[in-house]
């Protein structure tokens, strides 16, 4: 069975089967992207493979200056709960090279939101 995980949020992240762009908030300083790998069919729910299920979750959260994606929040639901838990808990796992101002100095932005879309081949 086919399956893919398509990640939009992230700054130039070639994963499995992921394609990622910024949407980050216009007044934050822009320098966001990942330094592991995105959220990959090998993270699809066993139970929503079999159960076929698909949609798309949107995530809000904070970058930290250290990396760290913290508060992540689902915005806007798949519709399926188990797809909405592994959204977060696989963004929960990545590390997010931090925004940076003008002087280069790393600083932490919030809002930034990233859309997961799962589908199934």
């Amino acid at each position: 069975m086919k399956y893919a995980v398509f990640v939009v949020g992230l700054l130039g992240v070639p994963a499995l089967a992921a394609t990622a762009h910024a949407q980050t908030p216009e007044a934050a300083p822009l320098q966001a992207e990942s330094s592991a790998k995105a959220v990959g069919t090998e993270t699809y729910p066993a139970g929503s493979i079999r159960n076929r299920e698909q949609g798309e979750t949107v995530l809000l959260m904070c970058i930290e200056t250290d990396w760290r994606p913290t508060n992540v929040k689902v915005a806007k639901s798949s519709g399926h709960k188990r797809l909405d838990q592994q959204s977060v808990e696989s963004m929960k796992r990545q590390r997010l090279n931090p925004a940076t101002d003008a002087d280069g100095k790393a600083v932490r932005v919030c809002d930034y939101k990233v859309t997961i879309d799962w589908k199934l081949g």
